[in-house]
Formats: structure tokens, C-alpha cells, sequence
């Protein structure tokens, strides 16, 4: 997850030079888009970090819930849907669009896979609690 973050970064600061060299306002703020998305990724995976060491000092309930993240399904179709859009129109923008969907399908996606490793790490801990009191 971090790799995505570096990645972001780094095109968010070609971007940057590139609108800036030209004068694209547009481009300029793709780059901060991209910036504040690489940011958030990398919040992610530290986060995912900090949980992961919590679940190695704990066991793993048996019992984990698992939900599908319909959001980031919805997200990847309307992705999926830019893309075609944009090569049977020949618009640009959808292929913008696309990524967007994209980049917050993943995002969100991460969100709700850690969210359930949290939601199941605080049930474990207070099934434990419960246990010894």
C-alpha cells in the first residue's frame, strides 16, 4: 500500500512541474488530487501496520465476520463503465473519471478490509475481558 502512496506522490509532483511549466490549472489540481490520495494510502497502510501488530499479539477469532464492501464493487463498475464510455466517445474525461472511481474503490476497499480486522480484534478483546471478570 505504500507503493501505491510513492507512486501517487511521484506523478502528483510531475503533474505539479508539468502545470506549472505550461500554466494548466487543471493539471495543478489533478496533482494535488493525486497528493491528497497518496496521503490517504499511506495513513492506510500505517494503520493497517498498527493493527496487524495487534492481531500478532492476539489469536484471530474463528469466528470473524466477513461482509462484502458493495461501495468499492460499485466504484470498480463505475470505473469499468468510464473506460468503456470513454473509448466508444472518445471523451477524455471519463478516462479522468475512471481513475477516480478507481483510486477511491481502493481506498474504500482497504477502509472496510481494516475496519473488519478492527471490529473483529475489539470483540475478541472484550470476549477476553468478559472472560476474566
Amino acid at each position: 500500500m505504500k507503493a501505491i502512496s510513492f507512486v501517487l506522490y511521484a506523478l502528483s509532483a510531475s503533474f505539479l512541474i508539468f502545470s506549472i511549466v505550461f500554466g494548466y490549472v487543471g493539471i495543478g489540481i489533478l496533482s494535488v488530487c493525486l497528493f491528497l490520495f497518496g496521503l490517504a494510502f499511506y495513513t492506510l497502510s500505517d494503520l493497517e501496520r498498527q493493527v496487524a501488530q495487534r492481531l500478532t499479539t492476539h489469536p484471530h477469532p474463528s469466528g470473524a465476520r466477513r461482509t462484502v464492501p458493495v461501495l468499492p464493487i460499485g466504484l470498480f463498475v463505475g470505473a469499468l463503465v468510464g473506460i468503456v464510455a470513454g473509448l466508444a466517445g472518445g471523451d477524455r474525461a471519463f478516462f479522468g473519471m475512471a481513475l477516480y472511481f478507481i483510486l477511491f474503490g481502493v481506498l474504500f476497499l482497504r477502509l472496510s478490509l481494516l475496519r473488519e480486522k478492527v471490529t473483529n480484534l475489539t470483540d475478541y478483546l472484550r470476549n477476553q475481558s468478559g472472560k476474566l471478570a
